[in-house]
């Protein structure tokens, strides 16, 4: 896997709409990682939907949400509380935590940049499985705080044509103006 922003390996991943395989892709590109002695952070970034906690049987909550909107100091999340260790070695994730329907201002909180800058020195990549384009904001207020962003679409050239054609319509998240090319 190749990033451009070598100094933050860090990774949104994202679809056009719901049912994508988008968290499906983070946690299996977080296991590959991980198995490389990579030391991973996978963060569900999809305060309304969570899915990622199923994944390595956590608690949904306490997650993100709760930290994000909490009037607790913006110290570094202590592991065993935010950050839960999963049961393979190097791979840790931040679950999601109770729905919230304003994910978009807390993600794009001085609160958050500040987390994620700190944890990007703890870890050697962090994966934010961000929600779908096509239905909130959330993708778009984390783009800048990410070294790359990858967009999970379902297989087929009719699906992928149409993929590429609606992401058109975001060219703020290309990093270049050759990545819509």
């Amino acid at each position: 896997m190749l990033f451009r922003e070598k100094e933050d390996k860090s990774l949104v991943i994202t679809s056009l709409e719901k049912g994508e395989g988008k968290s499906t892709m983070a946690a299996n590109l977080a296991l590959s990682l991980c198995q490389q002695n990579q030391r991973v952070l996978l963060i569900d970034g999809d305060l309304r939907r969570g899915t990622l906690h199923g994944f390595f049987g956590l608690e949904q909550s306490p997650g993100l949400s709760e930290f994000l909107s909490s009037g607790e100091p913006n110290d570094l999340p202590v592991q065993g509380t935010l950050i839960r260790h999963t049961y393979l070695p190097n791979l840790y994730v931040i679950t999601s935590g109770k729905a919230n329907f304003n994910s978009s201002e807390l993600l794009s909180s001085p609160k958050f940049a500040k987390i994620k800058e700190a944890l990007s020195k703890k870890f050697d990549m962090i994966i934010f499985d961000a929600p779908p384009l096509g239905a909130v904001a959330d993708a778009i207020v984390v783009n800048n705080l990410f070294g790359d962003i990858l967009l999970s679409s379902m297989p087929g050239p009719p699906t992928l044509l149409t993929s590429i054609k609606r992401l058109r319509n975001f060219p703020f998240l290309a990093k270049s103006s050759s990545d819509l090319s």
